[in-house]
Order: C-alpha cells, then sequence, then structure tokens
C-alpha cells in the first residue's frame, strides 16, 4: 500500500521544468516575508495610533494597491516581458515596503501602502503567464498547483514567525523583514531564472493579428472570469465570516479555531498534487471548475441541513477544501489555454484581478449580512451562490469554445526535476 502512495507522490511532482521549481522557491521566499497584511491592523492601531476605522481604510487601500496591480502586471507583461516585470516588481516593492517604516501620517500611509500593495502585486499575473511559457499545456495546472503548495507554506511559515516576531521584537521589523525578503526574493530571481524576454518578443512578432484576441472581446472568457469571482466570494467566507462563526455559534476557542483552520492546509498540503495529477488528463477543465464550485458552495450548506455542530465544521472545512483544490489549478490553467505569447499578461492580469476584487467584496458582504440577516441566511446565500457558479461553468463546458491558437511551448532547456 505504502509503495504506489509513494509512486503516486513521485510522478505528482516529476516532469516539470526547472524553471518551474525555481519559481515556486523565489514564490516561496517572498510568501515567507509576507507579514504585514495579517497584523497591519494592529500595526496601524498599536504603533501608529491609528483608530480602529483608519486601520480599515488602511486594510482597503491595501486591497485596491493589490487590484491595480493585479491589472497593471498584466499589462506590462505583455509590453515589456515576463521576466522584466516580475524581477522589477520583487525588487523594488521590498523598498516601498521599507518606506513605510517612515511614514507615520495617516492619509500618507495610505499612500505608500496602496503603491507597495500594487507593486507587489504586479508580479502575480507576470509569474503565472511565466508559467504558460515554463510549463506545457497538459502539466499547466500541476504547475500552478506547485506556485500554490509554495505560496500556502510561505504564507503559513511567515504568519508563525510574524507572530513571533511581533510578540517579541516589534511590529515595525514584519515590515522590515518583508521589504528585506521581497528584495532577496528579486535577487534570486535575477540571477536563477532564465530571461526569455528577447526570444518571446520575437515570436510575439511571428503571430499574425488573426492569431489575438483581446480579453475583453472574448465573451466564454469573460463570462467564466464573472463565475469565478461568485464562487470566490463565496470561497473567501472560509477566512473572513466562518471565523467568527465558529467563536459566537459553536463556541470554539482561538485555538480551537486555528486547529480547524489547520485542516485546511495540511489536507491541500497532502492531497493537492496527487489529485491535480489524477485528474489533469480529464480534458474539460471547465467541468473541473464547475465541480470545485459545487464542493465550495455544499460546504456552507451543510451548516444548515446538518446542523451547527463541531463535527459539521469538520466537514465543510473538508468540502472546502476539496473544492479549492479542484477549482483554482484547473482554472488558472484554463485561463493559460486560451491564450497565446502576445495577450497573456492581459487574461493573467484579468485573471489575478478577480481574485483581489474578491478579498474586497467577499467580506463586505459576508459580514453585512451576517450582522442583519444571521449565518444561517449567509449560509443558504454564498452556498446558493456558488452553486449557481458552477452551473454556469458547466453551461460553459457544453459550448465547446474553441482554444486560442499558439504553438507549442518551449521551456528554457529541457532539464526536468525528477523530485522522487
Amino acid at each position: 500500500m505504502l509503495h504506489p502512495t509513494i509512486q503516486l507522490y513521485r510522478k505528482s511532482f516529476s516532469g516539470l521544468s526547472r524553471e518551474v521549481w525555481l519559481l515556486s522557491g523565489v514564490t516561496l521566499i517572498n510568501r515567507i516575508g509576507m507579514m504585514v497584511l495579517p497584523f497591519l491592523s494592529l500595526y496601524t492601531t498599536k504603533e501608529l495610533g491609528f483608530s480602529m476605522t483608519q486601520a480599515g481604510i488602511v486594510t482597503s487601500f491595501f486591497g485596491l494597491g493589490s487590484l491595480a496591480g493585479s491589472y497593471l502586471g498584466g499589462k506590462l507583461s505583455d509590453l515589456f516581458g515576463e521576466f522584466k516585470t516580475q524581477f522589477w516588481s520583487l525588487f523594488l516593492s521590498g523598498f516601498f515596503y521599507l518606506s513605510l517604516i517612515f511614514i507615520r501620517d495617516f492619509q500618507v500611509f495610505c499612500a505608500g501602502i496602496f503603491v507597495a500593495a500594487m507593486v507587489a502585486d504586479i508580479f502575480r499575473p507576470a509569474m503565472m503567464s511565466a508559467i504558460g511559457s515554463y510549463s506545457k499545456p497538459q502539466n499547466r495546472a500541476r504547475a500552478m498547483s506547485l506556485i500554490r503548495l509554495s505560496i500556502n507554506l510561505g504564507f503559513a511559515g511567515g504568519m508563525i514567525a510574524g507572530g513571533f516576531i511581533a510578540a517579541n521584537v516589534g511590529y515595525q521589523w514584519l515590515i522590515i523583514i518583508e521589504g528585506v525578503t521581497c528584495i532577496a526574493a528579486g535577487i534570486f530571481f535575477y540571477f536563477q531564472l532564465p530571461n526569455r524576454d528577447a526570444a518571446t518578443h520575437a515570436r510575439k512578432k511571428e503571430l499574425t493579428s488573426e492569431a489575438v484576441l483581446s480579453p475583453w472581446r472574448d465573451w466564454v472568457f469573460l463570462f467564466f472570469i464573472f463565475c469565478l469571482l461568485v464562487s470566490s466570494i463565496a470561497f473567501l467566507q472560509l477566512f473572513t465570516t466562518i471565523p467568527l462563526f465558529f467563536k459566537d455559534h459553536l463556541f470554539m476557542s482561538e485555538d480551537e479555531i486555528g486547529l480547524i483552520m489547520f485542516l485546511n492546509g495540511i489536507l491541500l498540503f497532502v492531497l493537492e498534487m496527487p489529485v491535480v495529477y489524477k485528474l489533469e488528463n480529464f480534458g474539460n477543465k471547465f467541468i473541473l471548475s464547475a465541480l470545485g464550485a459545487l464542493f465550495i458552495g455544499l460546504s456552507f450548506l451543510v451548516f444548515n441541513v446538518l446542523g451547527w455542530t463541531v463535527a459539521v465544521a469538520v466537514l465543510a472545512i473538508i468540502l472546502v477544501t476539496v473544492g479549492e483544490i479542484i477549482s483554482f489549478p484547473f482554472s488558472s490553467a484554463l485561463v493559460l489555454d486560451r491564450t497565446t505569447e502576445k495577450n497573456r499578461g492581459q487574461y493573467m492580469g484579468i485573471y489575478a484581478a478577480t481574485f483581489s476584487s474578491s478579498f474586497i467584496i467577499s467580506p463586505i458582504i459576508g459580514t453585512w449580512i451576517a450582522e442583519h440577516y444571521g449565518f444561517d441566511i449567509l449560509w443558504w446565500f454564498v452556498g446558493s451562490l456558488s452553486i449557481i457558479a458552477g452551473a454556469g461553468l458547466w453551461w460553459l463546458s457544453s459550448k465547446g469554445a474553441p482554444k486560442i491558437a499558439e504553438p507549442e511551448p518551449q521551456t528554457v532547456g529541457e532539464e526536468v526535476l525528477e523530485k522522487v
């Protein structure tokens, strides 16, 4: 039994290019230092003396900067190349974060956090676009899963380290470490990843204008993005209203909430790569994205159907994690499949901006419904919302929308890391 499991994990991590592994390493370094956002409200209230309302406004400016950077990153990636966009985003964002330690004024801090978040999140669509160049169409979902694994590991490590640093050294050091790790990730990226911008630019010139489609004229993509936004608004209740629900209605302690939320992280770590490996040859990524949205919707509905108990809470976390594993890697791979090298950045910019938008919309909708109508209405609402989004994605699968033609991507070298 053990041997087939080991073989499955070995195959799950094999076949990915050296560049994908290096890019996941860059992402890991970058996310380990991602300590500002989780402790941003504490830093601004405890260290800078801002009010709770002002702290909320600061967080909103962070979200708006992330949204602007996500869209801008796609444009810059197509205009200047993936390598330059990723490097300068990582490198410069470090200095913008470091500048925040000198700012004490509320308005100036809002502007500073907006710019820092914007420059930092320019990296995301450029990185996802690069995955399209560094991977083959058949393993793009796994490549995205590896990046997601690096993000989750780095964020978890950053949270643990951030809590220790904030308690024992001071909140200001969180910003310093964030800035330094961004710069370090940029330097690592510059010297380890190959610069393919010149070759990519040459191939872009070879593409005919007929082969290039603006994402804003691709109705299948736009409808897909709308469905993804809707299901993401539901999914992100996991990090906003779910902890409040566990605390106020299931009477869990902070430690218990942390433990049950940890279940999401450990399931992602153990299951995502093997599951994506098993499903990557399924073919229709619209259906997989639809199934993911269905599981996400069911994870909220079970509270109203089965009851408000800790056992149901565990079931809900398992269901939402399954939905996350199925939905997000294949949705990103699906978007990549619709692109050419000439418009890939624009597509991935809109895709990344969709998640930034849901981060802004989801907490507002969730907390407002919970406060005014109760959690039972919230679970009916977001559960149904995600299932309807899944139905929309399933409908798209029947349209048989053609993928935009593109030559087989050539990864730099043919080096493949066989992970044992």
